[in-house]
């Protein structure tokens, strides 16, 4: 969980700072937790942080017009909300769903 809330505040800082050091150092985190949230083990905190991992990589990818990260952040927002459906956890489907409808739209929109 510590890794996960430091990707939290290291990702708002990116949003407020140029460049993207604090993104990177977010995902950096966010891929700390997420070699302790299995899926057997803790399944939603697992989707939880897939999700902001997502959301940084979004970010990055808008920032650096990259459609592989931006792909990678729609995969993320896929498994996530497979989680969230199955566990019916309607709240948290409703927070990522919209995100992975930006993805798409923006990776759609980059390769035209």
């Amino acid at each position: 969980m510590t890794q996960n809330n430091l990707g939290d505040a290291l990702s708002s800082l990116g949003k407020l700072e140029n460049g993207t050091v604090r993104l990177e150092e977010s995902v950096i985190a966010y891929q700390g937790a997420l070699m302790e949230h299995t899926w057997a083990e803790v399944p939603i905190y697992r989707a939880r942080t897939e999700g902001n991992l997502g959301n940084a990589l979004l970010m990055l990818g808008e920032l650096e017009n990259d459609t592989t990260r931006i792909a990678e952040a729609s995969h993320l927002y896929r498994n996530a909300l497979r989680v969230y459906d199955d566990a019916g956890a309607t709240f948290y489907a409703k927070m990522v769903a919209p995100n992975l409808k930006t993805a798409l739209e923006e990776l759609q929109r980059r390769r035209k």
